[in-house]
């Protein structure tokens, strides 16, 4: 397992880190993080609205060890364009809920040294691989239909209009 560590620091000169855990499964084949850790100071700066004061001044560090994030194959590169949602929990039950949302991701775990810094050929994540194929054919199917569902009503009140007035 490796770990990438990010620190933050903001307008208030406070401080959050995020770690992200990589891990291979026990054949190599595929890359993934295993773990999302979010640890940052809660304060009054940061998060005024909220309502146990006894709370404020707490490092809280909030997780998701099952996240499976960024899986894919051991040679090749992630990329998703679409959001990845990761909903983490803390110890400090009921305190705040954490998302961390992944938007526009590129990684790649356990490069050689060979490649001096080379990104392996990429794949992307189904979520952003939707076809505008699809939405247009069905569009176009249900205005085919509705179009011959109107020609049938019109000739079905034309037929009905020549039955009714017929001469003795």
């Amino acid at each position: 397992m490796e770990a990438l560590t990010i620190s933050f620091k903001n307008e208030f000169n406070t401080s959050a880190t995020l770690t992200l855990t990589f891990n291979r499964t026990a054949d190599n084949k595929t890359v993934f993080v295993q773990d999302v850790e979010l640890s940052f100071l809660l304060s009054k700066a940061l998060f005024p609205q909220f309502i146990d004061e006894k709370a404020y001044n707490t490092t809280v560090k909030a997780s998701n060890p099952t996240s499976d994030l960024f899986s894919v194959a051991s040679v090749h590169s992630y990329t998703c364009s679409a959001a990845q949602s990761v909903q983490l929990s803390h110890s400090t039950s009921g305190i705040i809920d954490i998302q961390i949302d992944f938007l526009k991701s590129k990684v790649e775990a356990y490069i050689e040294d060979a490649k001096k810094g080379e990104w392996d050929s990429e794949i992307d994540c189904k979520s952003s691989e939707i076809s505008d194929v699809v939405p247009i054919a069905v569009g176009a199917a249900l205005a085919g239909l509705v179009v011959i569902v109107l020609i049938a009503y019109f000739i079905g009140r034309r037929r009905s209009r020549r039955l009714a007035y017929q001469s003795v």
